[in-house]
């Protein structure tokens, strides 16, 4: 009878030992929650003391939102002094305007008064002419009287006399308009030369201008990098909060802004226990650090990817987490525990023993 019962129990031993199947497991502490699109890193494009902070963990922030303020004090009353400038040089600039349209009007007045003037003269030398003209033929008519005695010398002489002042008013004519015209001519450059002054002082007060308001431009970009703003819309998942008076370095990371999406189980395992032994498919347990797995359990969870590479000295291992009852987190650590075959306790057994004897030797020599 006790015969048979041992032969029964080493009997069912042996099914056991051939037919059970034992998980073994590769496991990692180096694992956390990520979400799957990437975070948005909240940075300071310069360095600055912290004078207000909104930056608070968990926080729903929309593009655009100031969440953290640097000291620009220095920069606002720079930016204060110099939007008086442009200010002052808009005035000069009007005034310079003004007085070029009105050296603009008297020019063309002076050049239709000086055309009218000389048109005037003009025609009152043509008309001296005439008169020349007419006296000399007078005095060509009377010249054969003269000589025969119809007329006395005195007539004669007064008629000539009168033909020699037409021929000088002919002449103070002539140069009467050389006068006019010159006088014009000069009157003419000087007031181009006034509008030509008066727009170099326009063209100068312009560029200033162009100068003074890029120098505004460049203050209040200065101020606006001063006010760090939110890249995207959605969470704070990771900040350092800082808080008032701290002094942030240019390219600080301050934190990061979780998008909307779902999470993924981020691990990181050795190159000799991830090669040829994870793989996508495998089941595998998350616990967390922050979720004692005694008191909440684990989470279930599936491989999705292994990186063909090993960066760090590690081969990332991407899952995907099932359902739980847990808040799952972006951020939150934990270890991994990832099943990577399943075998009968006889094989386990055979594979001991295989190690043992393979180390026994060594140790031996």
């Amino acid at each position: 009878m006790g015969i048979l019962f041992i032969a029964l129990v080493l009997s069912g031993w042996a099914v056991w030992a051939l037919r059970a199947r034992i998980s073994l497991y590769e496991t990692t502490s180096a694992a956390r929650l990520e979400v799957e699109s990437d975070a948005h890193p909240i940075e300071s494009q310069i360095s600055g003391r912290v004078v207000k902070s909104y930056l608070k963990l968990g926080q729903q922030v929309r593009a655009g939102q100031v969440l953290l303020e640097l000291d620009a004090e220095s920069e606002r009353l720079q930016l204060a002094e110099q939007q008086t400038q442009p200010r002052v040089l808009e005035s000069q600039l009007a005034a310079l305007r003004t007085e070029a349209e009105g050296a603009r009007r008297a020019l063309d007045q002076a050049r239709e008064t000086g055309h009218a003037a000389v048109d005037e003269s003009r025609a009152q030398l043509r008309q001296a002419e005439g008169t020349a003209r007419f006296a000399e033929l007078e005095v060509n008519r009377m010249a054969p009287l003269r000589a025969s005695g119809v007329i006395s010398e005195m007539e004669f002489l007064r008629l000539k006399s009168e033909a020699e002042k037409s021929d000088a008013a002919v002449d103070g004519a002539r140069l009467g308009i050389a006068r006019l015209e010159k006088e014009h001519s000069t009157s003419e450059r000087d007031r181009q030369t006034q509008i030509e002054r008066l727009e170099g002082e326009i063209s100068r007060v312009q560029t200033q201008m162009l100068t003074e308001n890029a120098s505004v431009r460049k203050l209040a970009h200065e101020i606006d990098k001063r006010r760090i703003l939110a890249p995207v819309s959605w969470q704070i998942g990771e900040t350092v909060e800082p808080r008032p008076g701290t002094f942030v370095a240019a390219g600080a990371r301050l934190g990061s802004i979780i998008p909307d999406g779902g999470l993924k189980i981020v691990a990181r395992f050795s190159p000799q226990a991830a090669s040829g032994r994870i793989k996508p498919g495998q089941p595998a347990l998350l616990k967390l650090d922050a979720f004692p797995w005694s008191q909440y359990g684990s989470v279930a969870a599936k491989v999705v990817t292994v990186a063909r590479e090993v960066e760090d000295g590690q081969v990332r291992v991407e899952l995907a987490a099932g359902q739980t009852n847990i808040p799952l987190q972006h951020g939150l650590t934990g270890t991994v525990e990832i099943e990577v075959k399943r075998v009968s306790p006889l094989m386990l057994v055979v594979q001991y023993l295989e190690r043992s004897l393979a180390v026994a030797p060594q140790q031996t020599g």
